[in-house]
């Protein structure tokens, strides 16, 4: 993360897992982030300031894809 130019990270399952973890650390190292949230789970409360990019699984192409 350190060396990366930006961070694409998925939040769908955002709580108890690494991504939090690694999130903050992008933070930590003022590193652009790109959160990705599949269509039908929350943003958690503490990342309801950054725009996430909703996608659907079973259509990536159109809902992922095309916007990244």
């Amino acid at each position: 993360i350190k060396d990366s130019d930006f961070v694409i990270a998925d939040i769908s399952n955002f709580e108890g897992t690494t991504v939090k973890s690694e999130f903050y650390r992008a933070l930590k190292h003022t590193k652009p982030i790109i959160p990705l949230c599949v269509r039908g789970k929350e943003i958690p409360i503490d990342l309801s300031d950054y725009q996430a990019i909703i996608y659907d699984r079973f259509r990536l192409n159109e809902t992922l894809t095309r916007p990244l």
